[in-house]
């Protein structure tokens, strides 16, 4: 089985801003597709109406898509393509 955890955040994420410190969940996952399986972290956000899924896991599991370009705002209204 393939890990990809070791290249993503631990299972807690704190993020410190000016006056607060925020945990983020993130838990371990098995995905499996083609006969393969990667053990790596998925991140829950409940604000999300989006599931992204990186390239890297496309390509460990032998799946094939076309990427997609989109945009997200973020609470300070940033927006990235």
């Amino acid at each position: 089985m393939q890990t990809m955890s070791d290249e993503l955040s631990s299972k807690v994420c704190n993020v410190r801003g000016e006056k607060i410190t925020t945990s983020l969940n993130v838990v371990p996952v098995h995905i499996m597709a083609n006969g393969k399986e990667v053990k790596t972290n998925a991140f829950l956000d409940q604000g999300s109406t989006t599931t992204l899924c990186d390239e890297r896991l496309f390509d460990a599991l032998g799946l094939s898509g076309e990427p997609v370009t989109f945009s997200l705002s973020t609470l300070n209204r940033v927006s990235e393509k």
